[in-house]
């Protein structure tokens, strides 16, 4: 576990880590496709949950996800 301060976000911790399994839960999600994407360039593993209620979730971002699933399933066949 790693406690952020002002110096350092989120979003550049994240993207420093390496070949890690991830498990992130969120109550939405919207522009972060940047983020998840340098989470499994950097050879991670990941499990999503994104609610979906109330449409705070960007379309886009769950598009992102479908599309990035479809690919790694075929790559599995």
């Amino acid at each position: 576990m790693k406690i952020l301060d002002s110096s350092e976000s989120l979003d550049n911790y994240l993207k420093s880590i390496r070949n890690n399994h991830i498990q992130l839960v969120t109550a939405f999600a919207s522009g972060t496709e940047e983020t998840l994407s340098a989470l499994l360039a950097n050879g991670n593993t990941i499990d999503l949950i994104v609610g979906t209620i109330n449409a705070f979730t960007s379309p886009k971002f769950i598009e992102y996800c479908a599309e990035h699933d479809s690919k790694h399933q075929q790559g599995r066949q």
